[in-house]
């Protein structure tokens, strides 16, 4: 299995101790004898600033089939 991922950050927003990131996520999953499944969509990730080191609190998305590509289901 085979499994690839682009991600694009389109806004960051920082306030203080709290990083707010909205971005767009494309996954492509390939296995032998299997069409190739992509999934892509919108990602918010929130992360929070404990001891000078920023961690990740939270993160959301919703991937669906992308229809850029006939053969996603």
């Amino acid at each position: 299995m085979e499994i690839d991922g682009e991600s694009e950050v389109l806004e960051i927003t920082v306030t203080g101790d709290w990083a707010f990131m909205l971005s767009y996520l494309t996954v492509k999953v390939k296995a032998d004898g299997f069409p190739e499944r992509v999934r892509a969509g919108n990602t918010l990730t929130v992360l929070t600033k404990r001891d000078g080191r920023w961690l990740l609190y939270r993160d959301a998305n919703l991937l669906v089939p992308d229809p850029q590509f006939s053969d996603a289901t």
